[in-house]
């Protein structure tokens, strides 16, 4: 408040006459602004930093400028445009550490007011070789708490091949450290950390990366089952797809005394069924096990590719019959199907008589690996298979 005295007099009269008057006056100033919401600090190939914010209101006519601030480097620029949204740090040296800024709204008669928005940093992600086929990748948030407006994930991204990033994991917030498994066998991979706003935009850390080689062999498969199949009598095998996404085949062995040597290649991550042709399961059992492969290849001479250790191993089932003429019966016994880490839950006795479909006849639940078939017609054809299904269900 100001407050004046006024003073008039005149000269006319021999007397001067005078008046005074008060005159108080006060001064508004215009309306507060609220302080710009900074959403994102995106750090680009050179270092220059990109900041993002969303712009403030003013309904009064008070705003004046934003001033750009970089915590330990103070005043970096002004910016006389209300409605600008962005602003591009140059020279900022973000590839090299973490840099931290906020932005100040001037406002009101001659910007005498001023209010700040909240210090975001950029991310720095730092890079590890394990040198056992991973990197670690760590790096710090943008803001802590978590920025308003930001995604609860942060994401990890990977270059490969050169211009294109692909999605590898995604961690929640406060989770500042992630673990890649390489899985191209020898390239220059680079990665970035990403955390994208609800406005739009998205904070990215530096990028960094290296010469690096798959140096980790495929998961050991797991045999679904192995099973004579009774029409064809071949074998059949089935496994489970791999997990290790480079995965390029599967090697099949068979055992024959004293080893395993492979008797077919599968080529295909999800080709995950084979039929053994030259079988001799109507002589004995047989057993079988399979190992995965990838595509890289290792030192040895001659190369080879990195494969994985051999699955344990199944065996079929080998089914014998004996038949009593007096009795008219026919006595089955069997070997036990192995391979399965459940146990066997049951074995199912199946007929076909004179080539009609098959059926199951008995059941055994029990330790026992034989069964009796009674009641047997003379001079008709018997056909026999066992079927084993183990306690997950699997036949």
């Amino acid at each position: 408040m100001y407050t004046f005295v006024l003073n008039a007099q005149d000269y006319y009269c021999a007397v001067p006459g005078k008046t005074y008057e008060t005159v108080r006056i006060t001064l508004k100033n215009k309306l507060p602004l609220e302080p710009v919401q900074l959403t994102c600090a995106d750090v680009l190939d050179n270092g220059d930093v990109v900041l993002s914010w969303i712009p403030t209101t003013d309904v009064s006519g008070s705003f004046v400028n934003y001033e750009i601030h970089s915590v330990g480097g103070g005043l970096i620029t002004t910016i006389p445009t209300i409605a600008t949204n962005s602003f591009t740090v140059t020279g900022a040296a973000a590839d090299m550490a973490s840099r931290n800024y906020f932005v100040m709204t001037r406002f009101g008669c001659g910007g005498g007011n001023k209010v700040s928005s909240d210090t975001l940093s950029t991310m720095f992600m730092d890079f590890t070789d394990l040198l056992d086929g991973r990197v670690l990748l760590d790096w710090n948030s943008t803001h802590v708490p978590m920025n308003l407006g930001e995604s609860s994930m942060h994401q990890i991204y990977r270059e490969f091949p050169v211009g294109t990033w692909t999605l590898q994991g995604e961690v929640p917030y406060g989770t500042n450290s992630f673990v890649d498994t390489i899985d191209i066998c020898e390239d220059f991979l680079s990665y970035e950390i990403r955390v994208n706003h609800i406005s739009g935009c998205s904070s990215t850390s530096n990028k960094k990366g290296q010469l690096l080689k798959d140096k980790i062999n495929p998961i050991i498969p797991v045999l679904n089952w192995i099973s004579v199949n009774p029409i064809s009598e071949y074998v059949d095998i089935s496994w489970n797809v791999n997990p290790s996404e480079d995965t390029y085949g599967y090697i099949i062995s068979k055992y024959v005394a004293p080893g395993w040597p492979p008797v077919d290649t599968v080529w295909g991550r999800f080709n995950t069924n084979y039929t053994y042709v030259p079988t001799e399961s109507g002589i004995g059992v047989e057993s079988f096990r399979i190992s995965a492969f990838d595509s890289c290849f290792t030192t040895i001479i001659p190369p080879t590719y990195q494969t994985s250790a051999s699955s344990p191993p199944h065996s079929t089932i080998y089914l014998t019959e004996e038949y009593d003429l007096c009795d008219q019966s026919i006595a089955l016994s069997w070997t036990p199907y192995t391979g399965w880490l459940e146990e066997v839950l049951k074995y199912e006795v199946l007929v076909s008589i004179a080539g009609s479909p098959y059926e199951v006849i008995g059941t055994i639940t029990s330790a026992d690996l034989s069964f009796v078939h009674k009641n047997v017609l003379y001079d008709v054809n018997y056909c026999y298979y066992v079927r084993a299904t183990s306690t997950a269900d699997t036949i």
